[in-house]
């Protein structure tokens, strides 16, 4: 179900899908309901997409100007962000200008965000100012650079809430021209993943363009980052800084960028002067056995890049083809060994308006896609799984009267195991965790525990609450406060 939850003028759209089947909802027609404007206003045109089932969905400009915003489900959520976005090519001129922005959208009522913008924004906002907002679930927000210059973009702007929000960064239009040989202009843009998605160790696949590099963004102060296993860094950055390396350095397509603290690494790559941009997964624990993709009616060129552990490399199938992606397609990366990557072209062979299933039987991978349009635009996207681990998350009040029955609330996923601990350190085995006749002895903090089914080899990942046990007609509040425990 496709809807604009603060919209109501947006009717809802139902669609029932068959297995690798795809729906395509044009919106072109209501373009004043879908962008997100005027700027530094709330608007109502956030969009949720929900399913009773798992589904891949991705939202697309059009042939011209196009790119790929993967959608990147409950990963994109989240209540702390830094931004990644290239802030090395200039916005092209157009009349209206176009301009680096980011775009937030609530997905719960009273949602607080508070945005710490990089650089000076259209409409005369300082930069490192914080802007406070308040939004409802499926309204959205946009702020613009005040610059068309690369180094203006909004790179490492912050973003926090206190409910979780989805974030995108977009470059419109990025232009190449600063580059020899090179002339268009092409919007960049990604759903971005929340801080817990960053990680240490990423590869970059070249595309033979001189204008593609990384982009690379610390999430702490003092971040060493080391280039193809240098054990020289070619940076350190604290926060609000960024590096960029530009891939026709490597002696190989791979880069693998590595770092001692979480980072963010955003790729531009492209076709002919066309760009497309988007934030790499980072490699390790991470990953989909199986990822599928409808290729659009306008695409000319696809081109698949495929990271995963060497000793998957034998195991793939694409649509049902078990030579289409072949050991021999892969490449070890000189780096590391442990890790191979395939870069190969398939525009002949999967059909335009159809799907592309790619799966292993045996271990996960990650799946960029580059889909362009000769001479016109080009769209770069990972469809993949940005977490390592299953997830568990209280869903439940946090506040309680003497002699309630309380059973607790969680939601999970890819969890096999679950455990209570309560305040007094007794840890719960049997599902449903039910306490009955709770006093305020029982005030305190508990932590619901789940044994991952999904990453390299399972973990222990939890959530915790504290609960206020009180004397009926005490009128005092709690707020839920969240912590990490560590076991």
């Amino acid at each position: 179900v496709i809807s604009q939850p603060a919209n109501p003028s947006f009717t809802p759209v139902t669609i029932h899908l068959n297995p690798y089947s795809y729906y395509a909802l044009d919106v072109t027609a209501q373009e004043s309901i879908v962008e997100t404007a005027p700027h530094n206003t709330v608007c109502n045109y956030g969009f949720k997409v929900v399913s009773d089932q798992k589904i891949t969905c991705y939202y697309q400009l059009g042939a011209n100007n196009s790119e790929i915003y993967t959608l990147k489900g409950r990963n994109a959520l989240g209540t702390n962000f830094v931004v990644p976005m290239e802030n090395y090519l200039n916005t092209g001129s157009f009349t209206p200008s176009a301009y680096s922005s980011i775009e937030i959208v609530a997905t719960e009522n009273n949602t607080s965000v508070i945005i710490i913008p990089s650089q000076p924004l259209l409409g005369g906002l300082p930069a490192g100012v914080p802007i406070t907002i308040m939004l409802n679930q499926g309204q959205s927000y946009c702020i613009k650079s005040a610059s068309l210059n690369g180094s203006a973009h909004l790179t490492n702007t912050r973003i926090t809430s206190d409910k979780p929000i989805a974030v995108n960064s977009s470059d419109d239009s990025a232009a190449s021209n600063s580059f020899s040989g090179y002339s268009g202009q092409d919007l960049v843009g990604e759903q971005i993943v929340p801080v817990d998605y960053a990680g240490d160790l990423f590869i970059a696949l070249w595309n033979n363009r001189a204008f593609e590099g990384i982009t690379i963004s610390p999430t702490e102060n003092n971040t060493h980052v080391y280039i193809n296993g240098n054990p020289t860094p070619a940076a350190t950055l604290n926060i609000g800084q960024s590096y960029t390396y530009m891939l026709n350095q490597s002696p190989t397509i791979a880069t693998m960028i590595t770092s001692d603290k979480p980072i963010f690494v955003f790729q531009l790559t492209g076709s002919d002067g066309e760009c497309g941009g988007t934030v790499l997964p980072a490699i390790g624990c991470t990953g989909s056995n199986e990822v599928v993709y409808a290729r659009p009616s306008y695409s000319t060129h696809l081109k698949l890049s495929v990271l995963c552990h060497t000793s998957d490399i034998g195991h793939f199938t694409l649509n049902n083809s078990t030579t289409a992606l072949q050991a021999s397609d892969f490449t070890m990366l000189p780096y590391d060994p442990t890790w191979s990557y395939a870069y190969k072209d398939f525009s002949s062979s999967i059909p335009v308006q159809t799907v592309m299933k790619l799966s292993n039987d045996q271990g996960m991978f990650h799946l960029g896609i580059l889909d362009y349009y000769t001479g016109m635009s080009s769209s770069l996207g990972f469809f993949s799984g940005y977490n390592s681990n299953g997830t568990i998350r209280f869903m439940m009040n946090d506040k309680y009267c003497a002699h309630d029955n309380i059973e607790f609330g969680y939601q999970t996923r890819d969890i096999d195991t679950v455990h209570l601990i309560t305040p007094s350190g007794d840890t719960l085995t049997q599902e449903p965790f039910i306490l009955n006749d709770i006093s305020p002895a029982d005030t305190g903090w508990y932590c619901v525990t789940g044994h991952s089914v999904v990453g390299c080899d399972g973990t222990w990942v939890n959530d915790s609450i504290y609960i206020q046990i009180i004397i009926r007609n005490n009128e005092e509040m709690i707020t839920k406060t969240l912590f990490p425990i560590f076991l």
